[in-house]
């Protein structure tokens, strides 16, 4: 198991570290005002992308993991998401151009909503085939930073910027389905609709209950370009992208660990993992905290304290969002408590929504109170998966 979450982890860290990369590339070449802009259209993609989920990016790798030796279970699970996908895709078409005036980002935008949406790492990771989507991730990393440095962003740099990511995640859907049916030698089959409802209908719990959080985490950006200008919406993305860095070591071990309790039913793994997760947090808190400015004034050529200041709010936000994830779907869910594991993360994005809501009609409205919010949320997050656990496992947690 240390080896998928390692695999897990690579992979992940793979998907969030390049942006890192390319990101002062894109600054310095379109200005940090584009590029402000650029990572709205990129969120408006998260936000469609979010709402035609339907669970069943958290639902596919639970069910793939307990019939991947059921052969005509997983091709129709497999045929079943794309079919599903294709089909959500027409109203996300009608989304973007609706939303877009420019008719060269609108195009940019609907290639990348559909191959992103169209991602197959749920199924590869019911599969436990972590360490082929770390590969797979590496190559299209590759690409996608080998392109930024050939390109010139001086000129339509915000179109240039949005095809990039539009090939990157051609190329990823082009492998992972490759992989599949090749290597794996799984099948496209027909599924019948009686099959597509019960799979739609089987995920709606993930999706309702996840629906909230997922939008102010993989979609806030464009929330955000709605109140703060592009300058103010650049800043709160790359502080976000840090954010995203952790939240992506999180979820790449909260994956295996989901995957693997599902199987062996043992908490311990889940514990000492906890433990683990702690101490390297403590453990790099100094380094963020005193020497994170200084890093940052070599990576970005702007003036950096503002935000080496809302990256720090950031994150001790990961402590709570790490303790939230380990203890809740992979703890909770084995076991037959999935409602407990959808309301603590339900009442964490409400949680969210109030304090967003707050702010406004405060007028309080900045960088620093909008990632508050993101932080106040975690913590509920956080001790709403604690009481479940404790509760419902018996478990003497140290929030007792």
């Amino acid at each position: 198991m240390n080896k998928n979450i390692v695999s897990n982890i690579f992979a992940t860290l793979l998907g969030v570290l390049s942006p890192i990369i390319v990101i002062p590339i894109l600054i310095s070449s379109m200005s940090i005002e584009s590029y402000g802009e650029y990572v709205s259209y990129i969120s408006l993609v998260a936000m469609i992308n979010v709402f035609s989920d339907l669970g069943l990016g958290m639902y596919l790798p639970k069910e793939v993991s307990k019939n991947s030796e059921n052969r005509k279970c997983v091709n129709n699970l497999l045929s079943s998401y794309i079919i599903i996908k294709l089909a959500l895709m027409l109203v996300s078409t009608i989304v973007i151009v609706t939303m877009v005036n420019n008719d060269v980002i609108a195009l940019a935008l609907i290639i990348y909503c559909l191959f992103s949406s169209l991602d197959l790492v749920p199924i590869l990771n019911g599969l436990e085939q972590y360490k082929v989507t770390a590969f797979f991730q590496l190559i299209v990393k590759v690409l996608t930073v080998v392109l930024v440095i050939l390109l010139d962003f001086t000129e339509k740099g915000i179109e240039k910027a949005l095809f990039v990511q539009a090939i990157a995640v051609t190329a990823m859907f082009c492998f992972q389905l490759v992989f599949i049916l090749i290597s794996k030698r799984f099948k496209i089959v027909t599924p019948n609709f009686k099959e597509l409802v019960n799979i739609i209908t089987s995920a709606s719990a993930f999706y309702f209950s996840r629906l909230l959080v997922n939008l102010y985490q993989r979609s806030s950006i464009y929330a955000v370009s709605l109140f703060l200008p592009s300058g103010s919406v650049a800043l709160y993305s790359i502080g976000l992208q840090f954010y995203q860095v952790g939240q992506a070591v999180v979820g790449a071990v909260s994956r295996v660990l989901y995957t693997s309790t599902m199987k062996t039913k043992n908490l311990k793994i889940i514990f000492r993992k906890s433990v683990l997760c702690v101490c390297i947090y403590l453990s790099l808190a100094l380094v963020v905290i005193l020497l994170g400015e200084n890093i940052l004034s070599l990576v970005f050529e702007f003036d950096t304290k503002k935000l080496h200041y809302i990256s720090v709010i950031f994150y001790v936000s990961l402590l709570p969002l790490a303790m939230s994830s380990f203890w809740g779907y992979p703890a909770l869910v084995p076991f037959g408590y999935e409602k407990e594991a959808h309301s603590g993360i339900l009442i964490s994005s409400i949680s969210y929504y109030i304090a967003l809501f707050a702010i406004f009609v405060m007028d309080v409205i900045s960088l620093v109170s909008l990632v508050s919010c993101i932080l106040f949320a975690d913590i509920i997050g956080m001790t709403m998966r604690f009481y479940y656990a404790s509760k419902k496992l018996k478990l003497k947690i140290w929030l007792d």
